[in-house]
């Protein structure tokens, strides 16, 4: 509360020394003359309410240099420092404010005060998996006054959420909540072990890790969020059109980077997409890998765009300036467009 000093009257006219300020709000309108008593006038006071803080960027410095990662250096991703998240994304009001609010948990995709949706910082979140394996991921959410949608990002072979540090926060940007999981086929990369790998162990085949697609989806559908999008790299992008086929009803599109036959038969990835009924966004690196996408987008019919760049790099990391600096933008614009129709953001 920020209190203004009574305005102290005396008889026909006001004493200049005193007088510090006159606090004009709403519809009091003018401060009247001072009376012929001398009578002090009321005190005046303006009630500021910040805007709430929102959570800066996570905790921490990044992980100290290790190797690298297809010449990026461990620890970064297109500039983006990659360290241990918030466990609570909530800040606190900045020190010495004293509005006499109190802070309030809320669900990932509940409607909040905010007039648009605005980034908040990465948290971590642990999903069950029908098997009771524990998967770990990171929950990118936007703070916004109604529901938005949120995008399943899921990653390609030995790698893990990290390899989304770059993407996340342009999604945010777009109004869109992201969740990046570690599926249990995967290791370190980007400067960040792959948790759920850790906890158990070891890395399993890909066709395990479904089981992890299926426990992000479940848990998106109990957060109340206005659409689900997936979105996969490599190995996933086939798996999202597994999903997509046998969970179509809660989906609203699918997003496949380097889509291909990696679970062993010869039209397995095309079969799914087959049955998908939701608008398909695939791209893929020029070259080798546009016949195996070029096929699996024929399978999906014509509620599937096929974007080929005239340059690229495999998976996700397509969207990566580091990675594809002469053709990430040429990508992204592809994306956004696609986004834009199918979730109006």
């Amino acid at each position: 509360m920020v209190q203004r000093r009574p305005l102290r009257g005396r008889r026909g006219c006001y004493d200049r020394r005193t007088v510090r300020a006159i606090v004009w709000i709403g519809a009091l309108g003018l401060l009247g003359a001072c009376s012929s008593g001398g009578s002090p006038s009321s005190r005046v006071e303006a009630e500021v309410i910040p805007r709430h803080r929102r959570g800066g960027p996570a905790d921490g410095p990044a992980e100290p240099s290790g190797g690298q990662v297809d010449g990026q250096v461990d620890g970064q991703v297109d500039g983006h420092s990659w360290a241990s998240p918030r466990t609570n994304s909530t800040a606190a009001p900045p020190a010495g404010d004293d509005t006499g609010a109190e802070s309030s948990s809320r669900e990932p995709g509940s409607a909040t005060s905010s007039s648009s949706p605005v980034p908040l910082a990465p948290e971590a979140v642990e999903l069950s998996a029908a098997d009771g394996v524990v998967v770990h991921g990171l929950l990118h959410a936007v703070e916004s006054d109604e529901p938005r949608p949120i995008v399943l990002l899921f990653h390609q072979a030995g790698s893990n959420a990290a390899e989304y540090a770059p993407i996340a926060p342009k999604l945010q940007t777009l109004g869109l909540h992201a969740l990046a999981i570690d599926q249990r086929s995967g290791k370190r990369r980007f400067g960040r072990d792959n948790l759920t790998v850790q906890a158990l162990g070891k890395s399993t085949g890909f066709g395990s890790a479904y089981r992890d697609l299926v426990a992000a989806l479940l848990w998106a559908k109990q957060g109340g969020y206005s659409k689900i999008l997936v979105w996969g790299s490599s190995y996933s992008a086939a798996l999202v059109f597994r999903l997509a086929s046998e969970h179509g009803d809660s989906l609203a599109a699918v997003l496949a980077f380097s889509p291909g036959e990696y679970m062993g038969g010869k039209h397995t990835v095309a079969g799914w997409a087959q049955r998908t009924r939701v608008p398909v966004f695939i791209t893929c690196a020029p070259g080798n890998e546009v016949e195996a996408a070029r096929a699996i987008a024929k399978a999906a019919g014509e509620s599937a765009v096929l974007h080929v760049p005239s340059r690229g790099v495999h998976g996700s990391s397509i969207l990566h300036p580091s990675r594809n600096p002469a053709g990430h933008r040429q990508v992204w614009a592809a994306v956004e467009d696609f986004l834009e129709r199918v979730v109006s953001v």
